[in-house]
């Protein structure tokens, strides 16, 4: 008997290996993925939230809010199927509106093709203005980012009550050259910084840069006739960026959100 139950495993395993069986990326089984709680801004027209749907054929219906202060809408359906036949993505969008502070709910159905219900999701939303910033200070004075003359300063958080500081981080643009030792490309380090400490300012702006093929020999009487091909490629901001990662503890949702601030620097 034990043989016997093994073997339809045994079997499964064979076809699976040999691609003979052949399924969705996303499984039927697999829970939906759809936030619990979400924080928005009164009076925005760019509140939305994502969710990801266990089904290929699975879709929303039923929305509806905790309040007619509340507005809620369906805006966005991104679904994907590979060559195979196999859904590797069902993303569902729902866009938000209030004109009025305060804490409310949306809920919806999930169902699949034929309308049957699967599951009943409700998402609190909190809508409130306030920011979680108090004061961002430079020696001392207030500074949300901006051009800046200033080689280094003392940068200072102060937050909102409710709200609690994780970390600060620096980040600036590391130039790197690639294998061919010409092209040039340019990445965001960072680097955490206690709050109330001194940061220098970079003084290394993005560039990127890439060279290939050939300008066509010298004496061609066309001065544009290409041999085989040529491109070139190079470009280099005026202002070196640094940028100031601020990531807190939300006061209504307890999510960890991140705010990023820019401070430029001309380049001579």
């Amino acid at each position: 008997m034990k043989s016997a139950k093994k073997l339809p495993l045994l079997l499964a395993a064979l076809f699976l290996s040999a691609g003979l069986l052949t399924g969705s990326c996303i499984t039927a089984s697999a829970a939906a993925q759809v936030p619990k709680k979400i924080r928005i801004q009164p009076n925005s027209a760019y509140e939305t939230f994502e969710m990801s749907l266990s089904g290929p054929t699975d879709k929303i219906r039923n929305i509806k809010t905790s309040s007619s202060n509340l507005k809620a809408k369906e805006t966005r359906i991104d679904i994907h199927v590979d060559a195979d036949g196999r859904t590797t993505r069902n993303i569902r969008a729902i866009s938000l509106y209030t004109a009025a502070e305060g804490k409310y709910t949306v809920s919806f159905d999930i169902t699949d093709a034929d309308n049957t219900r699967k599951a009943h999701k409700k998402v609190i939303v909190y809508a409130y203005s306030d920011s979680a910033f108090k004061e961002i200070t430079l020696d001392g004075k207030m500074m949300f980012g901006g051009v800046t003359e200033k080689a280094s300063g003392r940068l200072k958080v102060i937050l909102n009550n409710g709200y609690k500081l994780k970390k600060i981080e620096i980040g600036k643009y590391v130039k790197t050259t690639g294998d061919d030792g010409k092209s040039i490309n340019s990445s965001m380090k960072y680097t955490k910084i206690k709050n109330n400490s001194k940061v220098t300012f970079s003084k290394v702006p993005y560039e990127s840069s890439q060279e290939k093929g050939s300008l066509s020999p010298e004496g061609n009487e066309d001065p544009y006739q290409y041999s085989n091909y040529y491109n070139k490629y190079w470009s280099k901001n005026l202002f070196a960026r640094t940028e100031v990662r601020i990531t807190y503890i939300d006061k209504y949702t307890k999510d960890t959100v991140t705010s990023v601030y820019y401070f430029h620097r001309l380049i001579n």
